[in-house]
């Protein structure tokens, strides 16, 4: 028995011995076990079939079937979840029905030219799904061919790596901004990168980054660029807008048309339909301000989620740079304050580093301590600067005494413990009440008054002589 000619099986009949098979029982021999083949290869046909056919169906993978002009004649089961198209809708389409904008009509001529040439393709393709949502898929078109080599139909199977292309998306766009962030130097810096970043990962037409001000809980559009650019520097009462309305609530806004939206604030901007998407900006749960983009293709899922990872790192970081212009600003005023006190003010941080200082006590400083600026402050007069912090065992204040070396006339000055040196009287270094000074600060006053004796006849100088008081 053949299956065309490939051997299949045989027939085998017994016979009495002196039974003699003419030619017709050969004939008819031969005419059962033909019948035979084509009946087992019809059931092995079957059986293919039906394996094939389970396994179209179980596939994980999307898969379309179609014929020489790209009609769809079939999809199988996983086709239906990924792209939200039953298979009633889809047969009988094109697979066109899953363009979407990321690829260009280009790129669609060269896939087709290659499947044509070499009777296959793979490669990437991001697809758009029935409700508009877009997914990236790892696709293989193949041709089908018949026995004689004719081409008959063409398969295309296709794999959802979207989490895959969105987490690499997210790691690019973090490292992007990231990196640029660290070169930015000044707040107005970083939001010229944030805002100029963000039109150009998401392609979008307008970008804006609004900051909330809790004095007056409203916002202000710091920076607006592309066709938003109009919008800078507008303000907005609390609650005001969509910005307002996203960071009352803190959940991220999307619009598949923000002309529709009564509460755009500027509506003169958007003059034809675009898709917008703004995110909160907040650290620690504390409200920073508003990241929005615009755009003529859709934001989807994927799109919202990347913006968010960006947003999540912007708000951390502007809102260290608002924090230290805060404490710029706070130290300025502080300095302005201690200029003006006759007594030496010392504002010292916990590693004991000298952060605001007045005239008065660089002078005691100089006098003091072998210091240089940005040095840690570890002694005064010999006296560990941790012991004069604390409480004294009497009085209000710490009693320091140091030896200031004199000149006799014209004469070099005299060395310590030489007899030309003097004595000073105590001086005095008293801790200032740190109650409404900065959490880990230490506020400390040196307060002098300088008297000079004239010496007798034939007598050494005493020298200058300092008193300090608390």
């Amino acid at each position: 028995m053949y299956d065309g000619a490939r051997i299949i099986g045989t027939l085998q009949v017994g016979v009495r011995r002196s039974t003699k098979l003419t030619g017709d029982d050969l004939r008819l021999l031969s005419g059962i076990a033909n019948l035979a083949s084509n009946a087992l290869r019809r059931i092995s046909l079957f059986q293919q079939v039906r394996l094939y056919r389970d396994m179209f169906v179980s596939a994980s993978d999307a898969m379309v079937i179609t014929d020489l002009r790209t009609i769809v004649l079939d999809v199988n089961p996983a086709f239906e979840t990924l792209t939200g198209y039953t298979r009633a809708e889809a047969i009988g389409q094109k697979p066109s029905l899953l363009r979407s904008p990321h690829s260009s009509q280009a790129f669609y001529e060269t896939m087709w030219r290659d499947i044509l040439a070499q009777g296959s393709w793979t490669g990437e393709i991001v697809n758009r799904r029935k409700n508009g949502d877009l997914w990236h898929s790892y696709q293989s078109i193949s041709t089908v061919r018949d026995e004689q080599g004719r081409p008959i139909a063409y398969i295309g199977i296709g794999r959802d790596v979207t989490q895959a292309k969105q987490r690499e998306r997210e790691l690019e766009a973090i490292a992007i901004v990231s990196t640029v962030l660290r070169a930015a130097r000044t707040r107005a810096e970083m939001i010229e990168i944030v805002v100029g970043e963000a039109l150009a990962l998401f392609q979008a037409r307008g970008a804006s980054l609004s900051i909330y001000d809790p004095g007056t809980k409203s916002l202000t559009v710091e920076l607006a660029a592309g066709t938003w650019a109009a919008a800078t520097g507008m303000q907005l009462a609390p609650g005001a807008g969509i910005s307002g309305q996203v960071l009352a609530s803190g959940q991220p806004y999307v619009s598949p048309d923000v002309r529709t939206d009564s509460r755009l604030a500027r509506p003169d901007l958007v003059v034809e339909p675009e898709w917008v998407a703004s995110v909160p900006l907040i650290a620690d749960e504390t409200p920073v301000g508003v990241l929005s983009i615009g755009r003529a293709a859709p934001i989807g899922s994927a799109d919202l989620r990347t913006l968010v990872a960006i947003a999540d790192m912007v708000a951390r970081a502007l809102q260290r740079v608002i924090l230290n212009d805060q404490l710029a600003a706070y130290a300025a005023q502080v300095r302005a304050i201690m200029n003006t006190v006759p007594d030496g003010i010392l504002l010292l941080d916990t590693n004991l580093r000298v952060v605001l200082s007045n005239p008065g006590a660089d002078k005691a400083l100089a006098l003091l301590a072998s210091w240089l600026p940005e040095q840690r402050l570890l002694a005064l007069a010999g006296q560990s600067i941790e012991a004069l912090l604390q409480t004294p065992d009497s009085g209000l204040a710490h009693e320091l005494t140091h030896v200031i070396q004199q000149r006799a006339g014209k004469g070099p000055a005299q060395s310590p413990g030489s007899g030309q040196g003097a004595q000073r009287p105590p001086e005095q270094v008293q801790r200032i009440p740190d109650d409404e000074i900065r959490q880990g600060w230490t506020v400390s006053s040196i307060t002098s008054e300088v008297t000079k004796k004239q010496p007798k006849a034939g007598q050494h100088s005493p020298g200058l002589k300092r008193r300090v008081t608390p």
